[in-house]
Formats: structure tokens, C-alpha cells, sequence
């Protein structure tokens, strides 16, 4: 059975399934990966070493193992979410700082909503959507096509999220998005297609996503914050910032760009260190020079 038959067989059977069941297998096979799969586990505590310095190394082991966990219960919240109704939705999620959206609608220009690889995002944002607001999602490429054609179905309902997908033209459909006054949701923590500049971040150069500070600077759409992030007891939690409009102090494109960017990245920092067993990034972000203990 390949990847994509076997995601659309659990769709099928885990809305059957009792939820706390699933959830401590899923704790069960994160403890298995991260003792037997060396790479995964090495990734998550180089990105760990990096943002949690002080922390001792057992204290970053539990957290990896937990992120590994959380990975796992994204991918059985997208097989589940499908199926799912509004209410459940509103019992499954939490949504703090609505209001701060409209408020940034206010300006027409459109809304970027900046985070992290935090917590479930899209799946928090099936609930976030339930408030009459148009949400679109920025997501990295996903293969086989079949898959993203599932993920879609999964995420993508008449009234909830709308997926973009990287690949070229995902700019102009930024741009509609922004144009419409509706809201558009990116991650800068990743530079996922290979085309960012070294920027500071946790104190230390890594490749960073320039393109959403561009994007906000050429429209002058308004900049909010989202910190989704799953609880201890498997319920999600997202909360929406006050915004801010992209002004710098820089006296160039080039310098704007990254001046805005850095200020985006603090804040990002910001939610990481507060949940930092919500970061969902398995890769190593940072050049490895020796094996993270």
C-alpha cells in the first residue's frame, strides 16, 4: 500500500476510531522513531541546541521526543479533519485575537499573517476560517501530486482555508489575495525552495525567506503574528497578534527587505522559545559542524 492509499484509508477509519487511542500510539511510535531513526533525532536536537542553549540535554531529549509526537498527530489531525464538523472545530480549537484581524482589514491593503512550523497551522486555521474571514495558506510543495490533491481535500472546504502552493506563481495569487482586502499566511522560519538570504536567527546565519517581507513592503498589506500551538491535553491553541504596517527606517529596497524581515524573525523567535515542542521543523536549520548530544 503506498503513502497516498494509506492516508486516504485512515481518513476513513480514524473518524471510528476514540481519539485518546490514537494519540498515545502516536506517542508510542514517536518514542520508537526518535531511538531508532538517528538522523530525525540528531536534526531535531542540532535545532534544539540552538534555540534552547541553556537547556540540559536530557531536557532537550524529552522536548524532541515530543515534537516527534506532535509531528505524527499533524498528520493524523489532516487524515481527521475532513470529516470533521464546525462544532467540532470549535470544540477542538481555540481562537484568541480575532478582532485583531479585522482590524488590520481596516487599512483595505490586505493582511499577511506570519508564524513558524508551529503546531497544526492549517488545521487551526479550519476554525480560525469559521469567522467569516477568507484565509489562504502559503504551502511548500508536497509529492506525489496525489498527495497534495488529498491534503487538499482534507484541508480545503467551501468555506475554509485555501491552500497556495509554491511553484512559481504563487506571487500573483499573493497579490489577488492582498487585493481583495482578504488574508494571506506564511512561514518564514524554513527557506524551503533554496532562494533566501543568510539572516540572523536564534544568533546564528541561516538561509531565510525574504519574499514575505517583500511582498508586504510592494503592498503595504498589514502584518500580524499567529501562534498555533497544540496542548498538553491535544487541543490546539492559535493566537492572532495585534499587527503592524511595514515601515522601516532603511533607505533602500534591499535594506527594507532585511530590516523588516529581522524584526518578523524576533517574534518568531518569540513564539518558538514559549512552545518549543510545537516547532514542527525536522531538518537541520543551522550548518551542522558536529553531532548535536
Amino acid at each position: 500500500m503506498n503513502t497516498v492509499r494509506l492516508f486516504r484509508f485512515g481518513a476513513r477509519i480514524l473518524p471510528y476510531i476514540p481519539y485518546r487511542f490514537v494519540y498515545a500510539v502516536c506517542r508510542f511510535v514517536a518514542f520508537l522513531i526518535y531511538f531508532l531513526i538517528g538522523r530525525i533525532r540528531e536534526n531535531v536536537l542540532w535545532n534544539l541546541a540552538h534555540v534552547l542553549p541553556d537547556y540540559t540535554p536530557q531536557q532537550r531529549a524529552k522536548i524532541a521526543r515530543r515534537i516527534i509526537k506532535n509531528n505524527l498527530c499533524n498528520y493524523i489531525d489532516i487524515m481527521r479533519q475532513g470529516k470533521m464538523t464546525t462544532e467540532q472545530f470549535k470544540q477542538q480549537v481555540m481562537v484568541n485575537g480575532i478582532e485583531n484581524i479585522y482590524k488590520a482589514q481596516e487599512r483595505g491593503k490586505g493582511v499577511i499573517m506570519v508564524s513558524g512550523h508551529l503546531g497544526s497551522f492549517s488545521f487551526s486555521m479550519q476554525r480560525a476560517s469559521s469567522y467569516n474571514v477568507d484565509f489562504n495558506l502559503v504551502v511548500e510543495p508536497i509529492e506525489p501530486p496525489e498527495m497534495y490533491d488529498f491534503i487538499k481535500e482534507q484541508r480545503q472546504t467551501d468555506n475554509g482555508v485555501k491552500l497556495i502552493p509554491m511553484g512559481g506563481m504563487e506571487v500573483r495569487e499573493i497579490f489577488r489575495v492582498l487585493k481583495r482586502n482578504a488574508v494571506v499566511c506564511m512561514a518564514i522560519d524554513r527557506d524551503v525552495n533554496g532562494e533566501g538570504q543568510l539572516m540572523e536567527f536564534f544568533g546564528a546565519d541561516t538561509s531565510i525567506p525574504l519574499g514575505v517581507a517583500e511582498v508586504a513592503l510592494r503592498t503595504g498589506a498589514e502584518i500580524i503574528f499567529a501562534h498555533p500551538y497544540r496542548t498538553t491535553k491535544g487541543k490546539h491553541v492559535i493566537d492572532l497578534l495585534p499587527g503592524f504596517s511595514p515601515e522601516t527606517t532603511a533607505t533602500n529596497k534591499q535594506e527594507a527587505v532585511r530590516e523588516l524581515t529581522a524584526r518578523m524573525l524576533r517574534e518568531v523567535e518569540k513564539m518558538i522559545r514559549l512552545t518549543p515542542d510545537n516547532w514542527m521543523v525536522l531538518q537541520p536549520l543551522w550548518k551542522k559542524e558536529k553531532a548535536s548530544t
